[in-house]
């Protein structure tokens, strides 16, 4: 399983933000986002996610210079998040180093969007998945649908996507463990499909389990950051 720690982008600082992505209420650890790049891939990180903050209230990527500068620095594979809502600027975020990006709010608004992109990028293309109550919330997590994530994912799966992040944003950055029913529902779905799990990892504990479940990946930010974890722990438990 990879261990993918991820770097959350505002204002051209690495942040971390709390209460479902309450941009008021963050917190700056290593500010440099390259610094902090670097740090991982020093720890042995081979992957990160990019999380876009600006991008996914904004409607559009805002820090595609900061990737582009992380690829031409370190060997990281690249995943990148926010504010992707159309075709060219899913072209821009491979253009700048993105081994692939991870497209949300369009697969509610414009699936189509979604099989043009998968038509002409194939596996560079994942689908995030950001729920609350299992209901997808789209548009920087304000508006929140009337579609579940089960149903969602077999929706994408027959659009051709072959990768997913499923998060849970109101257990992000609060340490309360992972939505593992839905977890589990989402993997039973997925029929080959990579599934990768964002938001709640408190614990190695938590990492263990979404191992035995079959994960392709996990993404950890708070507890890398705030020292609960560290990156060597989570690849012995989960690697």
């Amino acid at each position: 399983m990879h261990i993918i720690p991820v770097i959350d982008l505002r204002e051209g600082l690495a942040v971390r933000a709390f209460d479902e992505y309450d941009l008021e209420k963050k917190g700056v650890y290593r500010p440099d986002p390259i610094e902090q790049a670097i740090y991982f891939e020093d720890l042995g990180a081979t992957r990160i996610h990019i999380a876009d903050l600006d991008g996914a209230f904004s409607g559009r990527p805002r820090n595609l210079a900061i990737a582009e500068e992380i690829a031409a620095k370190t060997r990281l594979e690249i995943d990148y998040a926010g504010g992707l809502r159309t075709l060219e600027s899913v072209d821009m975020a491979i253009k700048s180093g993105a081994s692939r990006v991870i497209i949300s709010t369009m697969a509610i608004r414009n699936p189509k969007m979604i099989g043009d992109a998968v038509q002409k990028y194939g596996e560079k293309i994942g689908v995030g998945i950001d729920c609350k109550d299992n209901r997808v919330v789209v548009e920087g997590w304000e508006t929140t649908v009337a579609k579940t994530a089960p149903v969602l994912l077999a929706e994408m799966i027959k659009l051709g996507v072959k990768s997913f992040v499923y998060s849970d944003v109101s257990r992000d950055g609060k340490l309360l463990g992972p939505n593992y029913p839905v977890v589990e529902e989402l993997l039973q779905l997925a029929n080959g499909a990579k599934v990768v799990s964002c938001g709640g990892v408190a614990t190695l504990g938590c990492i263990k389990r979404l191992k035995e479940m079959g994960l392709d990946g996990v993404i950890i930010g708070k507890a890398f950051y705030a020292g609960i974890l560290t990156y060597e722990e989570a690849v012995h438990i989960g690697g």
